[in-house]
């Protein structure tokens, strides 16, 4: 309130107790607080965090941010000294100021008509918005300081104050606007209110594999900025120019990622990123593409006769996402499997069972020369330690791609295998909890074997194995509160196998509403 600034000011102003001043220091040590020009005082925490901390406090508090000053100070017509009006209530018509400070050069005429706005203005209750009112540097890009008000709190109506920032810190996009170069707010960034920007950059807005939703030009430029980092995990940001430019949606030269290359959107502020002329490239006709530099050779690509899309890669070949239109059906048809998406082809060769991945199945002539040259193989270890009657040349031998992978599109034991041997981009392996005879043994009677084993502590247990043919196995996830052990393939799945969820609380590859 108006009285704040009484409060622990060292000074008791109550004739009959001393309580303004009581556990002022348990209060500052626990809560910092700001004082302002005005004497009030606000949190620490509450300064400049783009919302006003209360409408009696005339958003004071986010009137001084970063070394600019938002609004005026004036002493009030019908109020105390040292008054704070904010941009509202600069050029309103109604002037608080003794000196009348707030309404001066308020005028609009022909030679500073560019530096004004449809106004925002209610007095009493009463819309005086319609007309255009004067922009300064201290009433442009000001914060939306009450968000969630029916009524906005900036001045104007057509958003024009929030462009032309002063300060660089809130600059959001660099773009034009009616032809001319300018800067347009970061509250405006992905809004979706309007489009100040002649193309409308500062909309271009899309959704990370984590749920995050940020401007086109915050993905792949080195910083999270999403909590999970999703951004920067993107199977895009691993085809990344090596030229870089000033993108218009972030500050500082950048690297671009090679699929914005040519695709009829400008986001370098010179828009060198559509000169065909600027990039390397290869191929001809339908299959020419960007490359990063002219010595990167051109390799064979699979022709797409459907789809969004003229070619595929052939890394990016039957990876089970639909990019060439009848792409999985080749795929599927070609191999001769059922299905190839949520489980692995799998062969015995003596003791050992190899188990092949994705795009590392045979089949097609094309994939041949995928398996020699980009899959690798390694055994499969989990648990890590040792178990009884199950050594290494008995595991599991994956052969999987030799480079990582986005797995938001893999399901089952090929997202478990992928994930847990690190060889997703941004997934996390699913498996956390040994399978242990207690939990698993009643649900396979038939297939069941117990055998000695010691955890990574060296805490033994009795571990419980499958035995198929002359080899032993323990594929299985735990569902710990649920006590179930379900097999890799129901794992990441989207279906609820454990009944509360638990095998696929850790997947990347659906969305998960928030609690």
């Amino acid at each position: 309130s108006t009285l704040d600034r009484f409060l622990c000011d060292g000074k008791s102003q109550c004739d009959n107790t001393d309580a303004d001043e009581v556990e002022c220091e348990a209060h500052a040590s626990s809560s910092p607080r700001f004082y302002m020009r005005t004497n009030r005082s606000v949190e620490q925490a509450e300064l400049c965090d783009g919302v006003c901390a209360g409408k009696l406090m005339n958003c004071e508090d986010e009137g001084l941010c970063n070394g600019y000053q938002y609004g005026l100070y004036c002493d009030h017509k019908q109020k105390e000294e040292g008054w704070y009006l904010p941009p509202t209530e600069v050029c309103d018509g109604m002037a608080m100021c003794r000196d009348g400070r707030d309404e001066e050069n308020c005028e609009v005429n022909a030679t500073n008509i560019h530096n004004t706005c449809v106004g925002n203005r209610h007095v009493n209750g009463r819309l005086i918005g319609g007309q255009r009112i004067m922009l300064f540097n201290h009433t442009r890009c000001w914060t939306d300081a009450y968000p969630d008000d029916d009524e906005s709190s900036v001045p104007c109506t057509d958003y024009m104050d929030q462009t032309n920032c002063t300060d660089v810190s809130r600059v959001g996009v660099m773009c034009k606007i009616n032809n001319y170069t300018s800067t347009v707010s970061k509250i405006m960034v992905c809004s979706g209110k309007t489009e100040l920007c002649d193309d409308g950059i500062e909309n271009l807005c899309f959704m990370t594999s984590g749920g995050c939703f940020i401007h086109k030009h915050r993905f792949c430029d080195g910083f999270n900025d999403c909590p999970d980092g999703s951004d920067e995990v993107d199977p895009m940001c691993l085809h990344l120019t090596t030229t870089r430019c000033f993108r218009k949606g972030h500050p500082g030269m950048r690297p671009l990622a090679l699929p914005w290359i040519g695709d009829e959107v400008e986001d370098c502020l010179d828009g060198k990123d559509e000169d065909g002329s600027v990039w390397p490239s290869c191929g001809e006709d339908i299959t020419k593409r960007v490359v990063n530099d002219d010595n990167t050779k051109c390799k064979d690509v699979f022709l797409c006769r459907t789809g969004s899309v003229n070619f595929v890669d052939y890394e990016s070949l039957c990876d089970g996402v639909e990019s060439c239109g009848s792409e999985n059906k080749i795929c599927k048809v070609s191999r001769g499997f059922p299905e190839i998406f949520t489980s692995v082809h799998r062969y015995k060769t003596g003791h050992t069972t190899t188990k092949n991945l994705l795009h590392c199945l045979p089949g097609m002539k094309s994939l041949d020369f995928l398996k020699k040259d980009l899959c690798q193989q390694s055994p499969f270890r989990f648990p890590m330690h040792k178990t009884f009657g199950i050594n290494d040349a008995q595991r599991p031998k994956l052969q999987k791609p030799l480079y990582k992978q986005d797995c938001d599109n893999m399901y089952g034991e090929t997202y478990v295998f992928m994930s847990c041997t690190d060889s997703c981009t941004n997934s996390k392996c699913p498996l956390t909890e040994y399978p242990k005879v207690s939990v698993c043994k009643d649900q396979f009677p038939q297939s069941f074997a117990g055998t000695f084993a010691r955890d990574t502590d060296g805490d033994p247990y009795l571990a419980f194995v499958v035995r198929e043919r002359n080899t032993y196995h323990s594929d299985f996830f735990v569902c710990e509160k649920s006590k179930k052990c379900i097999p890799y393939s129901k794992v990441c799945d989207l279906v609820d196998d454990c009944d509360n969820f638990e095998d696929e609380a850790q997947c990347t590859n659906h969305f998960q509403c928030a609690d």
